[in-house]
Parts: C-alpha cells; sequence; structure tokens
C-alpha cells in the first residue's frame, strides 16, 4: 500500500530515527526529490538524492509539506546503511606500513577501540575516526591504515608522509595527527576519498550544492561540501595526491588514470561531480 503523509501527519505520528527506504519528498514550494535512506531527525529529514548519490544531504522539516513512500520501505528502526562504495578485501587490523597495506598483510590485530570524530566536518560521524589500543588505551596516530568493522581507514599522518613531490600548491590538514579518514571507493588503479583541506589564503564557508533546489537543502556537515577536496592514492606510485582544483585534477589523472573534466566553466567542476567520476569510473570530459 502506498501512504502519503503530510507535514501535519509526520509531526504527530513520526519519531525519531524512523527510516524510510525509498520516497518522494515534496518540498513545500512544490519540487520534488526522489530520494533514498531518509532518516527522521528531531528538525530535519537525511536523505540520499537519487540523482546525486554520492553525498549525504538533509532539508528541514519545515520545509517539506509531502512524504510518499510504500509501507513496505517504512522501518520503526534504521538498519546499518552502507556508508561507502566499494567492497572492502583487506583484513580486519592494523598496517604500520603503505608496504603492510600492499601486502593485505596486517602487522597488528590487537583490540583497538575507536570514536567517530567527523560530526562536524563530514556528513557522516565515521568518515573520520580516532583509534586507541583496547590493552592499555594508548592513541593509535603512527600506522599507516586499519581496517575496522571492515571499514578502511588512512591515518593522517600516512597522506602526508606519502604524498606525492609532484603535488603543486600548499594544504593544511585540518586534522590533528591520531585522526583517520574513511576510503569512500577504491579500483585496482587507487584508492578515492575526499577531506575537508585548507588551502592557504583559503576561507572555509558556504555550501557547494545549489542548482534547482537551491539553498533548502545543505549537506549534514557545517561548512558544506565546498571545503572538501579529493584525495586520491595512486596504486602504480603507492603516492597522495589532494586535488586542488579543476586544472590539477586533468594535470595528475588525465594520462595515467583517463579521467578528466572540461574546466572552461567554473559549474563543470565540484566535489559531488568528482565523486560521480571517481567512483562510476566513467570519463565525463
Amino acid at each position: 500500500m502506498r501512504y502519503t503523509f503530510t507535514l501535519l501527519t509526520l509531526l504527530s505520528s513520526f519519531t525519531f530515527g524512523q527510516y524510510v527506504k525509498n520516497a518522494t519528498i515534496v518540498l513545500d514550494d512544490g519540487k520534488t526529490i526522489e530520494a533514498e535512506q531518509i532518516i527522521y531527525g528531531e528538525k530535519e529529514y537525511q536523505f540520499v538524492d537519487k540523482e546525486m548519490p554520492y553525498a549525504l544531504q538533509t532539508v528541514k522539516i519545515k520545509k517539506v509539506s509531502n512524504l510518499k513512500f510504500d509501507s513496505i520501505n517504512f522501518s520503526k528502526t534504521v538498519p546499518k546503511l552502507k556508508e561507502t562504495y566499494f567492497e572492502n578485501d583487506l583484513p580486519e587490523g592494523i598496517y604500520e606500513t603503505i608496504e603492510d597495506f600492499y601486502n593485505k598483510t596486517p602487522s597488528s590485530l590487537d583490540e583497538i577501540v575507536a570514536t567517530p570524530e567527523g560530526s562536524k566536518l563530514y556528513e557522516r560521524a565515521n568518515d573520520l575516526m580516532s583509534f586507541k589500543y583496547k590493552s592499555n588505551n594508548k592513541t593509535i596516530k603512527k600506522p599507516f591504515a586499519i581496517v575496522y568493522n571492515n571499514d578502511l581507514y588512512f591515518g593522517i599522518l600516512g597522506i602526508d608522509k606519502h604524498e606525492s613531490k609532484k603535488m603543486k600548491g600548499t594544504f593544511a590538514l585540518l586534522h590533528s595527527a591520531n585522526r583517520y579518514v574513511r576510503v569512500k571507493y577504491k579500483t585496482d588503479r587507487y584508492y578515492y576519498t575526499d577531506m575537508p583541506l585548507k588551502t592557504l589564503g583559503s576561507v572555509i564557508a558556504g555550501s557547494a550544492l545549489g542548482g534547482a533546489v537551491g539553498a533548502i537543502i545543505v549537506t549534514s556537515t557545517s561548512n558544506g561540501l565546498n571545503s572538501f577536496y579529493p584525495v586520491v592514492l595512486l596504486n602504480d606510485e603507492r603516492k597522495f595526491y589532494e586535488v586542488k582544483n579543476c586544472k590539477r585534477f586533468n594535470e595528475y589523472f588525465e594520462n595515467n588514470l583517463s579521467l578528466g573534466f572540461d574546466c572552461k566553466k567554473e559549474e563543470d567542476y565540484n566535489i559531488l561531480k568528482v565523486r560521480k567520476l571517481m567512483i562510476d569510473n566513467t570519463n565525463i570530459k
């Protein structure tokens, strides 16, 4: 059966943390969004737009007039959601060096405790982690990578240590040395994630999302996505690239990955289009 809920019905009958697998979100101006993974929060819906599948978004409840969905897609509890876009094939454990990582051999299987750190800067809290050894409560910061609950994380120190010498421009990492960033995607040629980085002299503010829906929808990060830059580990070089802009993206990846953008128009390049290109792995130039 297909249910259509008005805003009044939602406010009176829904409780926080309920979940709809697929739905049509109808905004108060009549615009619609085909969405999935909709979670009802205190003041907003969290969801994934099917037309922009590689970003978590939110919309204020007061901006929604209807939510249309089949009853089979409704759940009173939120299931465990897939938050990355690849199947990890590395064993659980701590990878002390980049060599251990590429050999798929953990340096340590010691039990660890994780603390999500990404709620203010990232779309999902688990996109950024800190780890401690369970045995002595000592913070982990030197190992190159960690696989935890089947998610792969690169350490901030490892990214900095293995940065390519071909990199042009200076970035300041916004995290302390004991943080680990979650990998979003991989192929046999590269590992992909993105991070809120800061170039010297830049200001982090505003949102990268726009277009037809406009400012009604923002990402769940405090600064939006305009502060995010691609971070790519090329397997043949075993080096990281933090990508400053469209020109640098093409300079780094056109030849060896056959991936690139048309940089003539500013709107042709943003982090959402980078994610789509890197994850769908189809050249859109």
